[in-house]
């Protein structure tokens, strides 16, 4: 079929857990931007807590297909001027 693609990834997880803090807040910043560094709104106790979150975020594939669902349903229910799911 002509209207859609497959896609294989490979998910390198010991590479997301090599990074250190400064990398995974820049790449989770490059994803859902932000025109600030986030950690200075994080409450320094759950800040760790929280980097670990988008270090495993960044390596999940189940989390990349619902940012790549979310995205491509914006824009193809507004265009449609139709809301709900997409997949």
């Amino acid at each position: 079929l002509s209207n859609h693609f497959h896609l294989v990834l490979r998910i390198e997880f010991e590479t997301a857990r090599a990074w250190d803090d400064d990398e995974v807040v820049r790449r989770y910043t490059q994803l859902f931007r932000c025109a600030e560094d986030p950690r200075k709104y994080l409450i320094p106790d759950r800040a760790a807590e929280r980097i670990r979150c988008w270090r495993a975020r960044l390596a999940d594939l189940s989390w990349f297909m619902r940012c790549v669902n979310e995205a491509i349903a914006r824009r193809a229910n507004a265009e449609d001027e139709w809301t709900g799911r997409f997949w």
